[in-house]
């Protein structure tokens, strides 16, 4: 995968990522799943999607929420296979350079990720961060950190 990065196969880099553990657009299982049993990359702690993944569709597909979002007659997801695949050449890309322009034109940026992400892991965020070269490093590699916390957990 890293050397298809290297020399700009991003669409092969996607295929080995896909097949090694997202399993979006193969016909079989991912590696991930076969050697772990976890169905849910987005927390390792959950072998299956939990309950409220389907609170979701119901929400976005409401009269009033599709009218608030301006989809039209669109129906939800039937363009998500089409979307993932005209967008292949770009998922392995960096994109750091686009998101220090974003905070170099003086527009506030949030980057976000699950703590218990496997597929963009809280470490793999941290060091990209780290790399990204705009206006405000040395502000933000100094900047206190503070952990977030649920009630007294």
């Amino acid at each position: 995968m890293r050397y298809a990065i290297e020399q700009e196969r991003y669409i092969d880099a996607f295929h080995y990522f896909d097949a090694l553990l997202n399993g979006d657009l193969i016909n079989t299982t991912s590696y991930f799943y076969n050697v772990t049993g976890i169905k849910n990359y987005f927390n390792y702690l959950l072998t299956d999607e939990p309950e409220d993944q389907g609170f979701f569709v119901p929400f976005v597909t409401r009269a009033d929420r599709r009218k608030q979002i301006h989809v039209g007659n669109l129906s939800y997801g039937s363009q998500s296979d089409t979307v993932e695949k005209m967008l292949l050449n770009d998922v392995m890309q960096s994109m750091a350079w686009k998101v220090a322009a974003i905070a170099n034109a003086n527009y506030s940026v949030m980057i976000y990720n699950g703590q218990l992400d496997i597929i963009i892991a809280v470490p793999l965020t941290m060091e990209w961060v780290g790399q990204l070269s705009w206006v405000g490093t040395d502000e933000l590699r100094q900047a206190p950190r503070t952990v977030w916390k649920v009630a007294d957990s």
